[in-house]
């Protein structure tokens, strides 16, 4: 039964985007589907998309998730292609297997600077190349990991949309409701592009989950606690959140649940650090920290070096980057006992920024070489996908203050050795944030 409802609360809302979707495609003019989201609805949105990428999918469609980041026009056109080419070589085996030929190959056009246009091209030519596929559209659908000027990608879409989308192609583009970004391209293209605002009350969804079981069963008490602490803090009502975090407190302390005290004081510094109530956030993030300090399970040992983070952040919003640092270091060590070595590395990567804000140069320097050590030790795609590359851009900024200029040419090898040629570009991809 708890399944059921489980699945029905969240699987009601996706049949929900399913319906808003068939009625898009079902405009024969509108090309592109925007939605227009609450921040919390992403992760649904999410999981429509996937649940369609699946051969478990509702729609007719064909969906492909483009991740490629913006860095100019021309060179997005060309990066596009790129990635649907590896997206297809990827499959190419596996859809074999079931003898289905892909014939398709990358179309380059006559223009040696490529418009938008030529990517749709492409989409349709790979889209026909399918023999086995109906009547459905390839949807390609824009989730840039990074955009390097928000105009110039408007404009880039808006050229797609002028050059006339071919019929089997659809784009869908995302953004939130609270920070707009495509209005003025609706006002160009009022029909091509359908604005939909799923309105998905993902409070109600979070209650229903939250409610499942006995309503005598402390564990269901406190989910519905917790979830009513988010609501408080979503709707900005900081005193029923007091209110709630006192009963949250009350409950897990009685049934001695250390860990979920340790949540519930980082939710409620979670929520006064985005109320911009700093000292009243560092003092939840400062008493989650107490409780993980004292406690001896293992989750508490996990969960040291995240409450020490919490509490740095205070001070780097505060621009107080001696005292950031100091943290990030304690950091580092907690993370290093609980074997955390991407959590050590971060830590002594984020010590460095800190240091380097303050022009504390030579500190900078160590803390960017101990980031280094650690990422020796771990496993190499962990390292990757890490934020080591920030480390080696680092490293050669303060190579002439340090008076290291050598130190260029085996900073640049080491970020070789350990992420990849292409080390310099992940810069692009990827945000820091700690």
């Amino acid at each position: 039964m708890q399944n059921f409802q489980k699945h029905n609360a969240v699987s009601q809302r996706i049949d929900q985007l399913t319906l808003l979707w068939d009625k898009f495609i079902q405009k024969e003019k509108a090309k592109v589907c925007l939605w227009q989201i609450q921040s919390d609805e992403r992760n649904l949105l999410e999981a429509f998309v996937e649940l369609e990428m699946s051969q478990h999918g509702k729609t007719e469609e064909f969906f492909v998730r483009f991740e490629t980041p913006f860095k100019n026009a021309t060179q997005y056109t060309k990066d596009l292609i790129k990635e649907l080419k590896s997206l297809v070589d990827e499959t190419r085996t596996a859809l074999e297997e079931e003898e289905i030929y892909i014939h398709w190959k990358p179309h380059k056009g006559k223009s040696i600077l490529p418009k938008p246009s030529l990517f749709a091209e492409n989409l349709q030519l790979f889209i026909q190349s399918i023999p086995t596929w109906g009547e459905g559209k390839i949807v390609a659908y824009f989730v840039p990991s990074k955009i390097e000027n928000e105009n110039h990608f408007l404009h880039w879409i808006g050229q797609i949309i002028e050059n006339e989308i071919p019929d089997k192609v659809r784009l869908m583009l995302v953004e939130d409701l609270n920070n707009l970004k495509f209005e003025d391209l609706l006002q160009v293209f009022p029909i091509e592009i359908d604005a939909i605002e799923p309105q998905l009350d993902t409070d109600s969804m979070l209650s229903q989950l939250a409610s499942m079981g006995s309503p005598q069963n402390p564990g269901v008490q406190f989910r519905k606690k917790y979830v009513a602490m988010m609501q408080a803090g979503k709707k900005g009502d900081l005193k029923l959140l007091n209110k709630l975090e006192k009963e949250a407190l009350f409950l897990v302390k009685k049934q001695k649940w250390k860990h979920l005290e340790v949540f519930v004081h980082s939710l409620t510094g979670n929520i006064l650090m985005s109320a911009k109530r700093f000292e009243q956030a560092l003092k939840s993030f400062t008493n989650a920290r107490k409780v993980a300090e004292l406690g001896k399970a293992k989750i508490l040992k996990s969960l040291l070096p995240k409450t020490i983070f919490a509490q740095s952040s205070i001070y780097v919003i505060q621009k107080k980057y001696y005292q950031a640092a100091r943290l990030y270091e304690e950091a580092s060590r907690a993370a290093s006992a609980d074997e955390d070595q991407l959590s050590e590395m971060e830590a002594w990567r984020m010590a460095a920024v800190c240091y380097e804000s303050e022009q504390e140069l030579p500190k900078a320097w160590k803390c960017n070489q101990n980031a280094i050590a650690i990422a020796e030790q771990m496993e190499p795609e962990l390292v990757k996908s890490s934020t080591l590359p920030f480390v080696g851009e680092a490293l050669l900024r303060l190579a002439e203050p340090m008076r290291l200029p050598q130190s260029k040419i085996t900073t640049r090898q080491k970020m070789i050795e350990l992420v990849g040629p292409d080390w310099e570009e992940s810069l692009l991809t990827q945000t820091p944030v700690s």
